[in-house]
């Protein structure tokens, strides 16, 4: 019984292994093409960056939900490639706890704890504008409770400085938005969002602060 449990486990997870090892093998193929992100940025890298671009309105009139930074993380440049080669084909993918341990190198918050860290960063927001607590965001953060889930998403930094996105959920569609200092030299930068529920739609968009 025990050895049957263990050989159901190992089928379980070897696509995963077997997927990410591919992905990696791919990623090695790519970084001979484009440069590391904290380097002078390359023509192709810039180029590849401004096809991830997807400036875009949103065609909702519901008002924005903003997605508090607590459900944002940037994918490490030790990662990076892979969850580049991961994104070719779609803006957003689904993750599983393993994915996101491979991505970030550490073992994945649930999405009940990024709730509270939502809930507190709402709450310290709150009274830094104003110091009167936002009902709405915080009544909102709390609806998420056994609701978040990780997912991979394309994102595009003004220049490889940037490391700071903004997202909000316009209805079906979610706008994802990086602001960096200096001059525009654009860099890939994936993000892990954990969000209720899968967009439609991508809106990925980009301005530099001078």
């Amino acid at each position: 019984m025990v050895k049957k449990t263990i050989v159901s486990v190992l089928i379980g997870v070897l696509p995963i292994f077997i997927r990410m090892s591919d992905i990696r093998m791919e990623a090695q193929i790519q970084d001979q093409s484009t440069s590391h992100p904290h380097q002078s940025n390359s023509n192709s890298e810039a180029e590849a960056a401004k096809n991830w671009l997807n400036p875009g309105i949103p065609g909702s009139s519901n008002a924005p939900i903003r997605i508090q930074r607590a459900r944002i993380f940037v994918v490490p440049d030790a990662t990076r490639s892979e969850a580049i080669v991961l994104l070719k084909e779609e803006s957003i993918v689904p993750l599983n706890n393993d994915q996101v341990k491979y991505f970030m190198g550490e073992n994945p918050s649930s999405g009940d704890e990024i709730v509270e860290k939502t809930i507190a960063d709402a709450e310290a927001e709150s009274k830094l504008i104003g110091g009167i607590p936002s009902t709405e965001s915080i009544t909102y953060a709390r609806t998420l409770y056994g609701k978040l889930k990780p997912y991979l998403v394309r994102a595009v930094a003004a220049n490889p400085a940037g490391t700071i996105f903004t997202s909000v959920f316009c209805g079906v569609d979610l706008c994802v938005s990086n602001g960096s200092l200096g001059n525009y030299n654009y860099v890939r930068k994936p993000i892990i969002i954990f969000l209720e529920r899968k967009p439609e739609h991508i809106w990925i968009k980009v301005r530099s602060i001078y």
